[in-house]
């Protein structure tokens, strides 16, 4: 019978190539997980997620996830989104900061502060205050 012939222990030689297959998959998987895991030039850098922005009148910095926990369901956080201040309740004067992908650091964003959108062609370097990393350009060459 087509199908049926059994190569050892009644598996057909389909099954083997499947339970090969899979385990190639599954091997590949953990592979390229703890590569992406342990490999230092994972394309978020060293980056923690927060959504930390700075106030342009009282310098005041908060994590906007915290102070605006209703703004994330609503679609978050673009890079041109401006917040009241909580603390100087000044409208409309915080603005998003970046974090460097080298070393960590938050820091004011130039186009922000100029208010330029980002991918308008006015392009601003953005140079960490701390380990002079480029912004832009540790991103693009993580591509």
């Amino acid at each position: 019978m087509p199908g049926t012939d059994s190569v050892r222990g009644g598996w057909t030689a389909i099954e083997y190539a499947l339970v090969i297959g899979l385990a190639v998959v599954i091997v590949g998987t953990v592979v390229l997980s703890v590569m992406a895991f342990l490999g230092d030039d994972a394309p978020t850098g060293k980056t923690t997620g927060q959504q930390r922005f700075h106030c342009l009148k009282c310098n005041y910095e908060f994590d906007a996830l915290e102070a605006y926990p209703d703004l994330m369901s609503e679609g978050g956080f673009g890079p041109t989104t401006r917040l009241d201040c909580p603390k100087c309740k000044a409208a409309g004067t915080c603005v998003r900061m970046l974090q460097c992908p080298n070393c960590g650091t938050f820091f004011v964003s130039e186009q922000a502060k100029l208010g330029i959108v980002p991918g308008s062609g006015q392009d601003v370097p953005e140079i960490c205050p701390k380990c002079k990393t480029d912004y832009h350009r540790w991103f693009r060459k993580k591509r």
